[in-house]
């Protein structure tokens, strides 16, 4: 009877701590012991721009961190190793272990995955990035892994939130024939409805091209005006909240199918909260920007609400033609779409420590084979 209590015991005292280990599932004889393991980081951003400062290395840092300072960066800002365009192949080459694989600039290649940048999908950016991974193993990994990488993360951000404009934008019909940069997909089909020419832009030459009047006005988020400094040649803010968009980073899969398998399992994990704590933090910049877009003087202006509901019945034939499309194509679209507003529901009244948490304690698997 007394070993019997005292099997008990051990049993007792290793599952509590197999269930406090890093708060995250894995038990203590799981976790990686070896040396830190470098991975290259690349990104367009300058390192000591608010962007990078404010949502990035925060990125960086928690995944660092959340390992036990396993996994540690190799970091290359501003475009050092490749631009923007080329996040994909520089990725699959091993140029670089993980950068920005973005949707939006090679919408072409994508189905399903586009959804996420369809108007009025999400309550927040922070909710779209926590649905869109929710969904990512049944819908979107097939095509996300044809570009010879995995998904290491889908932060968000509220592109859609309004135009940084060097004309006033006061109602619905001041959109009409206005050249704007809009990026391209979902969201460039959503402003053609309004009335908008969308004109594309490669990301470096922004600036120049609202100066220069190539373009009007930008599509951008609010928090995301002042450390790009659109606020020197662009004078308006008009605040929309149309869309949200994903912003992806790819992971290079050789680099983490070599991992030591309790390092993946860290790094996986790592990656889910990192990818709230991004959302989070580009969030925060959009809510500290008004009184900032103000002081350096800009206006901004809020659409009446009787053109935000005249919005939401113009571009709510982009869900039917979406769905349309690729279902005819083959794929589960009306499904996929169902799921998405199921989901966009649960998460969208949950307040931001409940979001967190359920990161925490329910982190999405799938996301990469086996984990």
């Amino acid at each position: 009877m007394q070993n019997i209590s005292k099997k008990f015991a051990v049993t007792a005292m290793v599952l509590v701590a197999t269930m406090l280990c890093a708060g995250v599932g894995i038990a203590a004889d799981e976790k990686y012991d070896g040396p830190p393991i470098s991975l290259t980081w690349s990104n367009y951003y300058p390192e000591n721009s608010q962007i990078a400062v404010a949502a990035l290395k925060p990125y960086l840092k928690h995944i660092t961190e959340k390992t036990g300072g396993k996994i540690i960066f190799q970091e290359y800002w501003a475009g050092q190793l490749h631009g923007v365009k080329q996040g994909f192949s520089a990725c699959k080459s091993g140029m670089t272990d993980i950068t920005q694989g973005y949707i939006a600039v090679h919408s072409n290649r994508f189905d399903l995955f586009n959804v996420g940048e369809m108007p009025y999908a999400f309550k927040n950016p922070v909710v779209a990035a926590m649905v869109m991974e929710a969904l990512y193993p049944k819908y979107f990994k097939k095509e996300y892994e044809k570009q010879g990488v995995y998904m290491a993360s889908y932060p968000t951000i509220n592109m859609g939130a309004g135009i940084i404009s060097k004309k006033p934008v006061r109602k619905l019909e001041d959109l009409k024939g206005m050249k704007v940069l809009t990026g391209g997909g979902v969201i460039s089909d959503s402003f053609k409805l309004l009335g908008v020419r969308p004109v594309a832009v490669a990301p470096s030459e922004m600036f120049s091209a609202l100066q220069t009047g190539i373009i009007e006005a930008i599509l951008f988020a609010k928090g995301m005006v002042i450390p790009r400094q659109f606020q020197e040649v662009a004078k308006y803010y008009t605040e929309l909240n149309i869309s949200t968009l994903g912003i992806p980073y790819c992971i290079n899969r050789k680099k983490f199918d070599g991992l030591p398998a309790p390092l993946k399992k860290e790094l996986y994990l790592a990656l889910r909260e990192a990818n709230f704590i991004m959302t989070k933090n580009y969030l925060a910049l959009d809510d500290e920007a008004d009184k900032a877009l103000r002081a350096a003087g800009v206006e901004v202006i809020k659409m009446p609400p009787e053109d935000i509901t005249k919005t939401k019945a113009l571009l709510e034939p982009i869900w039917k033609d979406f769905i349309e499309k690729k279902e005819a194509k083959g794929l589960p679209a009306k499904q996929m779409v169902e799921d998405l507003r199921k989901l966009s529901q649960k998460y969208g009244a949950m307040s931001m420590d409940e979001l967190q948490q359920e990161v925490r304690t329910n982190p999405v698997k799938g996301i990469i084979n086996g984990l």
